[in-house]
Order: structure tokens, then C-alpha cells, then sequence
């Protein structure tokens, strides 16, 4: 994919592909911190899902396709006195914003009928919080994906640790990695208050400065949906404490339960053609993930991703998970059976 690419086309004729988008968050529990720097939330009845934020648009028959994405408020800033979910909150925010404008401005036929791509979608929107400075200060990463109803097809763009899987048929088909520039410190959009932009620009060159990552540095993909899949969006909360082993056995069992995916003893695990799933059941499904989550992040003797990571990184012993802000986002593919091979 092109790194210059903003938009990918979408056919305008039926859709064919549904997506059942649900989510489901658990925050970590926190000492009250004393936020010095208040910052305006748009969102008036956000959820209670801590430094971590989400978003998806809704699905109408106006929109060719669904826009979702994940942001972890960088939780470091809160020892400078900053709320880090406002960032977070605030990108989400614009990112639905942004995806909805796109499509219907002006009445643009073109417009209609095309897809801003996810790495277009960050800019927009961090452009946007920069140039109306709706965050006066704060880190984020963030994991964006658009999919089309006529093609299926799914784009996305990840910063920072936060990340996506396909699950497809009891396999993971698709997944992406986490951009990090040393243990622990994930590739992040920043603002920095004034102060603090002053004190670095008296700085000798070579001195150490916070991170300012941009939504150029992200990663972006493409691939092509089916029927049946499983698509999960979550941030690193969820990622540090459930092996991708682990979450496809949760994701398998589930699906297997509730008939989405049928298992044949020749042929093994299949999606079932006429299944569709409520975003209910979509939700459930999203919980459990959560809530395997949240158990291994308070186990002290589970070797869980991040225990793997401390043992690598530091060269010790360790066993545990990582308590944090846990998020999913995931949606369920249907695909209409006279578009299907």
C-alpha cells in the first residue's frame, strides 16, 4: 500500500459484506491522581474504560463501510498532572467525526463512493486536535481499521502497541505487530505543553527528548475478509496478558457454541453459511476476551506476553501479568451468499 494513498474506491454497487461491530473494556483501578492540566472532553457520557478510548461508526445503508479503532491514553503523563485519556478520547473522537464527514460532504458522488484509508484517518483527525488545540497536552497510540461493505476488504494503520487479529476458521489469518522504540515505550502521538516544548528547544543537541511520534510512522495493511471471520481491535492491555494461543482457543470455543463456525471431521472448522450474529453475541464474545484478560493480569504466576518480554528484555526470572486498561473492539463478517465462491 501507498504510504501517500488517502482513499481506497468502493464499488457502488450492493453491498455485500455486514460487519456486527460490538465492545466490551475493563479499566485497571487507580489511586486518584491530581490532574493540574484540565482538558475538555467532547464526549459527555463516555465510557468508563479508563486511558484507554474506542470508536466505531454506525452501520447505515449511507455508509460503505465501517470505521473502528482503538487509543490508549499514555498513562506517563499523569505524573506531569495530565489526564492521558483525553487524548486518547479526543483522537477517537475525531476519527468518527472525520470518516462520517468524508462521506457525506458536499453531496460528492466520488466522495460517496470511496474510503478514507486509516493512516489518513489519524492525520485528519490529529491534525484536526492540533489545529483547534482540543488536547493542550498527553500521549496516545492508536490502532485504525476501515473495511468496506462492497469488497470486504479491511485497511489498516497501528502506532504503538495497541493491535488487531483476524480469526478465521480456528486459525489467526492476520495480525499485527507492535511498534516500540525500547521495552515498554511504544511508538506514541504527543503534545507537549508549552513549558515543557521551551525547555527541550534550550536543550544541547543529542539531550533526551519525549517521544513524538507521527501518524506517518504507522503500519498499514490490507487484507481481504470472508465470511465468518472474526475481526478483534484491542490495546495492549489486552495484548500484555492473553497469548494470541489463548485468545484464538476463546474466540474458537465461542464461535463453535454459538454455531458461527461448524467443525467437520475431514475437513476441520468452517464458517456455517447462514449464520448471522447479533451485536450482542459479538459483545459477549468481546467480554470474555476482556475478562481473560483482566484474570491473567492479576495472575502472579502466569508466564503471560509481557512476562515473556520482562524475561527477555531484562534477562530475569519473572512470571505475572500487567494490569491495565483493557479494550476490545471486534466485529463479525457476514457475507451475502450470492457474492460467495
Amino acid at each position: 500500500m501507498s504510504s501517500s494513498a488517502t482513499a481506497a474506491t468502493a464499488d457502488a454497487g450492493p453491498k455485500l459484506f455486514k460487519f456486527t461491530v460490538s465492545d466490551a473494556y475493563k479499566p485497571k483501578k487507580r489511586r486518584p491522581q491530581k490532574i493540574k492540566i484540565k482538558q475538555t472532553n467532547h464526549r459527555v457520557n463516555r465510557p468508563n474504560s479508563g486511558e484507554d478510548s474506542f470508536f466505531y461508526t454506525p452501520s447505515t445503508a449511507k455508509l460503505p463501510g465501517l470505521a473502528l479503532g482503538v487509543a490508549d491514553g499514555v498513562g506517563g503523563w499523569t505524573e506531569m498532572g495530565i489526564d492521558p485519556s483525553a487524548f486518547s478520547q479526543a483522537l477517537c473522537d475525531e476519527m468518527a467525526d472525520a470518516f462520517t464527514t468524508h462521506l457525506t460532504q458536499d453531496g460528492n458522488e466520488s466522495k460517496r463512493n470511496s474510503l478514507i484509508l486509516p493512516k489518513a484517518l489519524l492525520e485528519e483527525a490529529y491534525n484536526t486536535i492540533l489545529t483547534k488545540k482540543l488536547v493542550e497536552a498527553g500521549g496516545t497510540t492508536a490502532c485504525v481499521g476501515v473495511v468496506s461493505n462492497a469488497t470486504g476488504v479491511l485497511y489498516t494503520a497501528n502506532l504503538g502497541d495497541s493491535g488487531f487479529s483476524v480469526y478465521r476458521s480456528g486459525r489467526v489469518v492476520a495480525q499485527s505487530h507492535a511498534q516500540t522504540h525500547a521495552f515498554n515505550t511504544p511508538y506514541q502521538l504527543a503534545i507537549l505543553p508549552r513549558e515543557l516544548r521551551e525547555f527541550e528547544a534550550r536543550q544541547p543537541p543529542g539531550a533526551s527528548r519525549h517521544i513524538l511520534d507521527h501518524p506517518r510512522d504507522a503500519d498499514t495493511a490490507s487484507f481481504q475478509l470472508q465470511h465468518g471471520d472474526l475481526v478483534v481491535f484491542s490495546t495492549d492491555g489486552f495484548l500484555d496478558n492473553v497469548s494470541s494461543t489463548e485468545a484464538l482457543a476463546i474466540v474458537t470455543k465461542s464461535l463453535l457454541k454459538l454455531r458461527a463456525w461448524v467443525s467437520h471431521p475431514h475437513s476441520g472448522i468452517a464458517p456455517a453459511l447462514e449464520t448471522e450474529l447479533s451485536p450482542e453475541l459479538v459483545g459477549t464474545i468481546a467480554a470474555q476476551l476482556v475478562n481473560a484478560a483482566h484474570v491473567s493480569a492479576h495472575d502472579k504466576n502466569k508466564v503471560t506476553p509481557f512476562a515473556k518480554e520482562v524475561q527477555r528484555e531484562m534477562r530475569i526470572p519473572y512470571k505475572g501479568g500487567k494490569p491495565d486498561d483493557i479494550t476490545i473492539v471486534a466485529f463479525y463478517v457476514t457475507q451475502k451468499p450470492k457474492a460467495m465462491l
